[in-house]
Order: structure tokens, then C-alpha cells, then sequence
């Protein structure tokens, strides 16, 4: 009862103030540590499981617990792997953006739509102030997300839509798709 009037009053106090926590001062503080001395240390990672709890012990240096699951895999993996995982969500999110332009208004194609791109950009967001992805039980709904949008959108392609069809031309001329 006492602990969870103190996590509402923190969530409170976020939500309203979220420059005036400690917790965000402490993230920043994290996040500056990784971009300016851990990733230029070794852009290509200290390999999978460095970033977790036991990873922590054989640690040498004193470095602070990543709560940012795409920094936690650019420690981990590589800056590499952390670009194609950020690439895959933003690909997930624009193609639930596009299937909801594309759909009919207030249908209840353009609602699921909708509900889709929330639920991916949720996600997104919880990966990036989080590290749910490395939940058991979280990131299979991620993944099912992301291919859901995925195989919905290359319906929407097949089915002969020319603006998507033009949309994926300017995508492959960015070198985005092969």
C-alpha cells in the first residue's frame, strides 16, 4: 500500500513535471555516459548478455545499468544492430501510418489500423525509456506487431495500390528496400 502510493506519486509527479525528477536527471546522466564514453569504446558491442545483470558482474569498469533497450543493444550487439532493430519499428510504425491513409475513413480497416500504429509507437517509446523487449512474455507481442504491419502492408502492395506502389519506388530509391 505504502510502495504503491510512492510509484503513483513518482508516476505523478513525471507525468506532470518530468523535468523536475531525479529519475530523468539520472537517465540523461546514463544516456550521456553511453553516447560520449561506452559506444565510442567498442561500436561493435562486448557481445550479447554484457548489458544484463550477470553481464554486470564480469564488468570491469563502472558503468551504470542501461534502461534504454536500443542503448542496452548497441552495447551488447553493435551499433549496427541497434540501427537495424530501430529501422524495423520505424518501418512497422510508417506502414501503419500509410494502411490507415490508404484505408477507407472511419472504417473498421482505418480503425485497426489505427490502433496498430499506437500500439507500435507504445512500444517503441517503452523500448526507449525501457527495456521490455527483453521481457519473455513482452517481446513476442512486439515482434507479432511488427509482422502483423509488416504482411498487412505487403497486402495492401499486392493488391495492385499504385500509391503504395510509388511510395515503396521512393523507398528503394533511398536504398531502404532492395
Amino acid at each position: 500500500s505504502d510502495r504503491i502510493g510512492t510509484m503513483l506519486t513518482h508516476t505523478t509527479k513525471g507525468t506532470v513535471n518530468p523535468t523536475g525528477e531525479g529519475s530523468l536527471e539520472a537517465r540523461f546522466d546514463t544516456w550521456t555516459q553511453v553516447l560520449t564514453h561506452d559506444i565510442p569504446s567498442n561500436p561493435v558491442g562486448n557481445g550479447l548478455g554484457s548489458t544484463t545483470l550477470a553481464g554486470s558482474r564480469e564488468n570491469i569498469e563502472n558503468s551504470v545499468p542501461i534502461d534504454n533497450h536500443f542503448f542496452s543493444l548497441a552495447l551488447s550487439a553493435g551499433v549496427p544492430a541497434a540501427l537495424l532493430l530501430i529501422l524495423i519499428m520505424g518501418r512497422a510504425l510508417v506502414f501503419c501510418f500509410r494502411g490507415w491513409q490508404l484505408s477507407e475513413p472511419d472504417s473498421r480497416e482505418a480503425n485497426l489500423w489505427r490502433i496498430m500504429m499506437a500500439l507500435i509507437a507504445a512500444f517503441i517509446l517503452n523500448n526507449f525509456f525501457g527495456t521490455s523487449f527483453t521481457i519473455y512474455s513482452a517481446a513476442p507481442i512486439g515482434w507479432l506487431l511488427i509482422g502483423w504491419a509488416s504482411t498487412n502492408y505487403g497486402k495492401l502492395k499486392d493488391a495492385g495500390n499504385e500509391s503504395v506502389a510509388d511510395d515503396d519506388f521512393q523507398w528503394q530509391n533511398a536504398g531502404f528496400i532492395p
